[in-house]
């Protein structure tokens, strides 16, 4: 409570317990990182030119110019909506796992020091 004068000093200030550490850009592999980058591009580029070319172009125009060996027109369709499909699965599993390590709301783990809300300042509460 406040004593007579109206003042709240018997109330110690605290300041948030949790301080986020600034971390430093790592700055010795920032060459090879950006040579690796742009390598990726170079082959992934082509890659999906031929993709194109290989889903749209028919089989007896690439047999015309001797691309014999090719695989079924339906992967063309089925290999990308596998990618996606299997990327949206890992994306629910990563959700499921942390919702799963995660504490209940009614844990006694979950209890957090506070000063007693009843006779602190409304600032001292939200920072």
């Amino acid at each position: 409570m406040c004593s007579i004068d109206g003042s709240y000093k018997h109330i110690r200030k605290t300041k948030p317990s949790i301080a986020i550490p600034y971390i430093h850009p790592n700055r010795e592999h920032l060459d090879e990182r950006a040579i690796y980058g742009f390598i990726i591009y170079l082959v992934c580029f082509p890659a999906f030119v031929l993709y194109v070319i290989w889903a749209y172009i028919p089989h007896e125009w690439l047999n015309l110019i001797g691309i014999t060996y090719l695989p079924n027109k339906h992967w063309s369709v089925t290999a990308p909506i596998s990618l996606l499909i299997i990327c949206i699965s890992g994306l629910f599993a990563y959700i499921w796992n942390n919702r799963s390590l995660m504490q209940p709301l009614t844990s006694i783990y979950q209890i957090k020091a506070l000063p007693r809300l009843l006779y602190s300042i409304i600032s001292t509460v939200f920072y």
